[in-house]
């Protein structure tokens, strides 16, 4: 099997006049090192916007391509060429050895459905292909693509290869085993007081905070200014904005490269100015201007202690540790319960205050065009009804079943941080 190497880079891009970020492969031979040059060119053209997203997709790719790699068809072709060589068998074939796999080792994960989303993205890299002049064996149909996996014949197949025992696990059980792993939840107060107090740098429990209050994405927040410019002029810290109540809005560039208007209380940015603003920034603006040579510009605002402008990746990080320490003291810190998770309080108290006492009757099933629009654009998802679904029901487990009262949230200048510390119980 080939090794191949997964590097994130990031420059000045030519083509748009902007920094990008991206991964690159590359690959590794007994005999030479090879640049993966047609996934590459996919990754920069498709997932330059986020390092999140280019992660996955660089990961899979590669683990695709090893497979290639054990495989006596494409042991005469050189890597750079496998792209062209492709068919649709092999992908099936590669979601059926990740399957056989996971029965050998008992593994909950990948789930079956991460398989087969991971074969979706795959037949992504050979559409792009495609359509930019490089042809391969796949056709773009994901009927062709993507195995069947409730076929009990299939199933048994697999199970059968895979040296399946009696005593061992099979593929549903293992599935059960894994939904259940990744039942999507609130994040507790608790838990959120818990990162709080565990990150080591202040600048990452106000950007907790922030995230709480305004539904944004991680690499969203990184870009949030100390004073905007454009259409966003408007945003300042708290004291120079002269509005103590309400909302404003803020435009940013999100997943994508999609621009869209969310709605930020502006208590949430007195907040932000009282935790970080007022006590942090200057002093790390000087380590920042020792480090890069260069005042640090109005548009950037998050800076770690050493003056270094945070990162989605630095989240990320920061929030793992901060974790693991909260975990010693806190042992019911819940392994689904990430960063991430802040996004989810936004839309729940939303539905919530909006539909109050009906929350628990079946109008509140019908999606309302002012609620789902106001949903889509905090969030910034295409796709609304799945959405406001997942959080009618999210929102009717937390009224229903944890004792809150719906008086409790009928104040519109409530801010999500202060909706989370009215409630009573445990979620």
């Amino acid at each position: 099997m080939i090794d191949i190497n997964r590097q994130p880079i990031s420059y000045l891009d030519d083509e748009t006049g902007m920094k990008v970020s991206h991964y690159i492969l590359t690959a590794y031979t007994d005999k030479k090192t090879t640049i993966l040059s047609h996934p590459n060119l996919y990754l920069y053209s498709n997932t330059r916007s986020s390092l999140r997203t280019s992660d996955r997709y660089s990961q899979i790719i590669s683990s695709f391509y090893r497979y290639l790699s054990t495989q006596i068809r494409f042991s005469a072709f050189n890597v750079a060429e496998y792209h062209a060589h492709v068919s649709n068998k092999d992908i099936i074939r590669w979601q059926v050895s990740r399957l056989e796999k996971r029965l050998r080792d008992q593994n909950s994960s990948p789930s079956t459905k991460t398989i087969i989303e991971d074969a979706r993205i795959l037949l992504q890299l050979f559409s792009w292909l495609e359509e930019h002049g490089y042809p391969s064996d796949v056709k773009i149909n994901a009927i062709q693509s993507i195995i069947n996996f409730k076929k009990e014949r299939l199933l048994n197949y697999i199970e059968r290869k895979a040296k399946k025992t009696l005593s061992n696990k099979g593929i549903r059980v293992l599935d059960k085993e894994s939904r259940q792993k990744n039942i999507v939840t609130l994040i507790s107060k608790e838990e959120i007081h818990a990162l709080v107090n565990n990150y080591h740098d202040p600048v990452y429990s106000a950007i907790l905070k922030f995230a709480l209050g305004t539904a944004m994405r991680p690499m969203e927040i990184c870009k949030f200014p100390l004073y905007g410019a454009g259409a966003n002029q408007h945003i300042a810290p708290f004291t120079d904005m002269k509005k103590v109540s309400g909302t404003v809005d803020y435009t940013l560039i999100g997943k994508g490269n999609k621009t869209r208007k969310i709605k930020i209380n502006v208590k949430d940015l007195r907040d932000l100015q009282n935790s970080y603003t007022e006590k942090l920034y200057k002093e790390r603006t000087k380590k920042y201007a020792e480090l890069y040579g260069h005042p640090c510009p109005l548009s950037i605002l998050f800076l770690n202690e050493k003056g270094v402008p945070i990162t989605e990746k630095m989240i990320s990080q920061r929030t793992n540790y901060a974790k693991k320490k909260a975990k010693l003291t806190f042992p019911g810190f819940r392994d689904s319960s990430v960063f991430y998770s802040t996004r989810k309080w936004w839309p729940t108290k939303f539905l919530i205050n909006y539909h109050k006492g009906d929350i628990l009757t079946k109008s509140a099933d019908f999606l309302y065009a002012a609620c789902a629009q106001a949903i889509m654009d905090q969030m910034g998802h295409d796709d609304i009804s799945t959405t406001y679904k997942h959080y009618i029901d999210m929102a009717r487990v937390m009224v229903h079943y944890q004792g809150w009262a719906y008086q409790e949230f009928v104040e519109p200048v409530q801010t999500v941080a202060e909706f989370i510390d009215s409630y009573p119980g445990h979620i």
